[in-house]
């Protein structure tokens, strides 16, 4: 979005955003996308607090059935708009048909989204998202692959899909610091049982400890209590509490960026989602399974810029085992390391800024 010209022109297009909520890693790219139009962001749950952007919480009628949504009163917001951008998600019912009850002469309909999501395999869910996809103007998709998969799932053409890859603004890169002064294993998101944090403690405990001394293992995030508390109570089983540090969750820059400064590596055994962004944007490689099911953002690891490894489902301590020797190697071989760590800030420069996820925006709604 460099271009004045299209700034000044598309200005005055009322966009409207339709999201379930406002995270905190979203607010910075909705104010950048609002310097080129004019955007309003309508959103269920939550509070994101003061914003340079215009809001709307729903404050009609929700009717829910188990994880299915239907908020009747949408309609009468969006068609107010000439663009909606509507999350892309067959459990709000109403938002599925909004495409279809719209005048796209004089309400463009965007859909974005993971794309299949988590009804992949379901070919009721493919055969729907087809039909709803074929009445939309556009879609945006977070990467090329989730966009491949959604078109050869649902045969929709590629002249309508977009991609903005998923992406947050990281204000403050953290401070260099060579890679003997780095001295942790980081984990830094949710602490959710999916995340497989206990086996990250399983595979550090095999960690000699002297190893475990020269890099320790901090584990950032909030979640249930009693996750917490059980992995709290794993380290001391594992006899490694010593060495492992737990922090609370957190979204101050200047936090993030004290743990990332002295960071050798993000570690999650489990799914893996905008942590990568995150990770790759403070130079940062990525320890993770290679085999399982992720988040999009996945599709930026690779082999330069990333630790991966084989998860083996039927033997959890062939799992520990790869993921511990993956440690090893971030722990003693600092070039490999030092070349990860570039291929990582490169990654995140070149495939997921902001001007890439805003580009992707700009071409969906003008289509």
């Amino acid at each position: 979005m460099s271009n004045a010209n299209k700034c000044n022109t598309e200005k005055t297009q009322k966009i409207l955003i339709i999201q379930n909520q406002i995270p905190p890693y979203r607010v910075p790219f909705f104010e950048a996308l609002g310097k080129y139009y004019d955007i309003t962001v309508l959103f269920f749950s939550g509070d994101p607090g003061v914003t340079e952007f215009k809001k709307i919480k729903y404050d009609g009628r929700m009717y829910r059935l188990k994880q299915i949504r239907y908020t009747p009163g949408v309609y009468r917001i969006a068609k107010e708009f000439d663009c909606v951008v509507i999350m892309f998600d067959l459990w709000w019912l109403n938002l599925s048909i909004l495409p279809f009850q719209l005048n796209s002469r004089r309400t463009r309909s965007v859909l974005w989204g993971h794309g299949i999501g988590r009804t992949n395999g379901v070919r009721v869910a493919a055969l729907l998202r087809r039909l709803i996809a074929t009445k939309a103007n556009a879609l945006i998709f977070y990467t090329n692959e989730t966009k491949a998969i959604f078109r050869n799932k649902t045969g929709i053409q590629d002249a309508k899909c977009f991609v903005a890859n998923n992406t947050m603004l990281v204000k403050q890169i953290a401070r260099e610091m060579p890679a003997q002064q780095r001295n942790c294993f980081l984990y830094l998101g949710r602490l959710q049982q999916r995340k497989k944090i206990d086996v990250l403690l399983r595979a550090y405990a095999q960690l000699s400890a002297a190893q475990r001394q020269a890099c320790q293992l901090m584990i950032v995030g909030s979640g249930d209590t009693a996750i917490t508390r059980d992995l709290q109570q794993l380290s001391l089983a594992l006899d490694v509490a010593d060495t492992v540090e737990f922090r609370p969750g957190t979204f101050d820059e200047d936090c993030i960026e004290q743990y990332y400064s002295t960071a050798l590596a993000y570690v999650s055994p489990g799914a893996v989602g905008l942590g990568v962004v995150q990770s790759f944007a403070y130079g940062v490689p990525v320890v993770t399974a290679a085999n399982i099911n992720h988040g999009p953002e996945f599709a930026y690891c690779n082999h330069d810029n990333s630790y991966l490894y084989m998860h083996n489902e039927d033997d959890e301590a062939a799992t520990i085992e790869q993921l511990k020797c993956v440690m090893l190697q971030v722990v003693n071989n600092r070039e490999q390391w030092l070349q990860k760590a570039l291929a990582a800030q490169h990654t995140y420069s070149h495939e997921c800024s902001m001007e890439k996820m805003l580009n992707g925006f700009a071409d969906a709604i003008a289509y």
